[in-house]
């Protein structure tokens, strides 16, 4: 028995889920695009040192990013 390739929105949304960013699948001008967002931080909380910790987090999960998208395509 085969089985079933898991569909690309499924995909993107157990990658998102392991780098902690959120996905969703925007249809616009006929076209499938997808939206991956992090949340940086509390807006309370922000300050130099956040700062330059969420600049480090999305440096990091941009990298994985990359790397999930070669090998996916």
């Amino acid at each position: 028995m085969r089985r079933k390739k898991p569909n690309l929105q499924t995909k993107f949304s157990e990658f998102c889920n392991s780098i902690e960013a959120i996905s969703k699948i925007i249809n616009e001008d006929g076209k499938q695009k997808v939206a991956v967002y992090v949340v940086l931080d509390n807006k309370e909380n922000i300050n130099q040192q956040t700062m330059f910790d969420a600049i480090d987090s999305v440096s990091d999960k941009h990298e994985k990013t990359s790397r999930f998208l070669l090998k996916t395509f």
